[in-house]
């Protein structure tokens, strides 16, 4: 009797932490997704989109947060809008540039002063504008503005229909498409769309367009000295995907120049530090495998120079899972004007590194794990901010010291939501395949089960095949888990991450070669106490 009142006592005075949760589908409504992290010239706040569902609206909440790096203190919708977002900072850091979208109107630029929290309209475009990027000396803005094609007049004689038309009749609904790529994922028909780019002064005024046409221009980048723009563009038809140039402009206007290249897929990514020259990525368009050699050369395409060879470098961020598709290629020239510093894919991880311009040479800033995207440079180089994710924890912001050191996490957006359910670690293996390459994957215990019990097995294969599954978060995964199912994903052949060679293997054995990687990550999967080989399923996506 003693023992019992004692125990009453002591779990009255200690009360006993809430058992973890499964996790659930609804749980989605409970999680906030982070996109777009962007460092102030002077390193010391942090912009980045948050988004959470809203369930009652059937829709996402878009906002835009500030987060001070000094003490990671989080200032959420710092405009007061729902919807904000597309953002870039004024040079002294005092204010920056935002893309607002009201309802029934087209977007427009803004701009938010951080003391007294005052907004200003500065477009009024009738097209709506997007992607705003601020010249180095803060007088003038880049931005695109996309013209869609009006609808086609009807096919119809009405005068031999015997009526007069409603306004509403006077347009066809009906699309005549005489291009092959005539939509993209995501964005959906996009041959009747032309994104061009235009500059406005700093207060909004003296709108200008500088390019036009049926073709669309990608922003990339202004020139040190802000007299040029550089972008990319494909001005001609093609039966294949991924051709592309690059150009640059006179940023006052004035025709385009194209860079003079022997391959057909161009990507521009930079000027250098004086401005003269341009650093870009360039590639065929043949093999799927293929990485682009990345050159620099002068404006005119001269003098052209190979700092990284073709199928050397797997550039850019391809991790798949359901927060988002990859996180894109971030490419940052560094002040002293031999660096720059990017992101790179490893195997079954992307980190940041920088590059030695004049060499090629890479060293890593953050650790080889996890999946670190979305970078951004402050004004001396010296602090990157960058998002992470890794297998049990959605994307944070963190800063790390370009010199080196251990990167710091700034926000803990799903912290209360992680710590009120159970989730599952993946264990990394590898397997050795049938042409001798190791095929890496991930095995994820059921989280309902004691030790040794048994358990039917979800493998998971990936589409593209030019990604890869690896350490980043997938709650898709962890739901599986949760309903007691063990998770199996791996990376094989064509799979990205893992050295050209591997990548290549599936060129000329498409599908087997994937097919029998699979097999041989399941028959060594079979082999563990907690999978019952009587109950293996397979799913996967494209």
């Amino acid at each position: 009797m003693r023992t019992a009142v004692l125990t009453a006592l002591i779990l009255g005075l200690f009360p006993i932490a809430a058992a973890a949760a499964p996790v659930a589908p609804e749980d989605l409504f409970k999680m906030t997704f982070l996109n777009s992290a962007l460092i102030s010239p002077d390193g010391t706040h942090v912009l980045v989109e948050s988004s959470r569902m809203n369930g009652p609206k059937n829709r996402y909440d878009r906002a835009i947060d500030l987060v001070d790096v000094a003490t990671g203190t989080l200032m959420h919708n710092v405009t007061k809008h729902v919807s904000d977002g597309d953002y870039d900072w004024m040079p002294d850091g005092r204010s920056f540039v935002f893309v607002r979208t009201l309802e029934k109107q087209k977007p427009q630029l803004y701009r938010y002063t951080l003391a007294g929290g005052t907004v200003v309209q500065l477009t009024h475009i009738k097209n709506g504008v997007s992607g705003p990027v601020v010249s180095h000396g803060g007088d003038r803005i880049a931005l695109t503005v996309t013209d869609t094609d009006p609808a086609h007049d009807a096919y119809i004689d009405f005068s031999k229909a015997g009526f007069t038309p409603a306004s509403s009749q006077k347009k066809s609904d009906v699309h005549l498409i005489d291009e092959l790529f005539f939509q993209a994922n995501g964005a959906g028909y996009t041959y009747q769309d032309h994104q061009h780019i235009w500059t406005i002064d700093a207060d909004g005024s003296h709108p200008k367009e500088l390019t036009s046409g049926r073709y669309s221009e990608g922003f990339d980048a202004w020139s040190s000295d802000d007299k040029t723009i550089l972008f990319d563009s494909l001005r001609y038809a093609t039966v294949d995907s991924g051709p592309s140039d690059v150009y640059v402009i006179p940023s006052t206007g004035g025709a385009m120049q194209k860079l003079a290249s022997t391959l057909p897929a161009n990507n521009g990514m930079f000027f250098g530090a004086g401005g003269h020259r341009v650093y870009y990525l360039t590639g065929d368009v043949k093999d799927a495998a293929e990485r682009p050699a990345l050159v620099s050369a002068n404006g005119d395409g001269s003098d052209a120079r190979v700092i990284v060879a073709r199928n050397t470098v797997p550039w850019g961020d391809s991790l798949l899972a359901d927060m988002k598709e990859g996180g894109g290629f971030c490419g940052w020239p560094l002040p002293s004007g031999n660096l720059a510093l990017l992101n790179i894919d490893g195997a079954g991880y992307a980190n940041l590194r920088t590059l030695d311009l004049s060499t090629g040479a890479l060293r890593d800033i953050t650790p080889p794990r996890g999946e670190a995207w979305s970078c951004s440079v402050s004004r001396d180089g010296q602090r990157v901010a960058y998002l992470y994710s890794d297998f049990t924890h959605p994307a944070d912001v963190y800063v790390a010291d370009v010199s080196g050191g251990a990167p710091r996490q700034l926000t803990h957006v799903n912290d209360a939501y992680l710590a009120s359910v159970t989730l599952s670690q993946p264990v990394e293996f590898t397997v050795k395949d049938s042409a001798g390459f190791a095929v890496q994957a991930w095995f994820m215990p059921a989280v309902d089960g004691t030790e040794g019990t048994k358990h039917p097995t979800l493998l998971d294969i990936h589409g593209g095949p030019e990604t890869q599954f690896g350490d980043t978060y997938f709650q898709e995964f962890q739901l599986y888990a949760s309903l007691g199912y063990n998770v199996v994903f791996s990376d094989p052949a064509g799979s990205t991450g893992h050295g050209y060679a591997f990548e290549e293997a599936l060129e000329n054995d498409y599908g087997d070669a994937m097919f029998r990687d699979v097999q041989a990550v399941m028959d060594a999967v079979v082999q563990r106490r907690d999978v019952d080989a009587s109950r293996l399923a397979v799913l996967g996506g494209s």
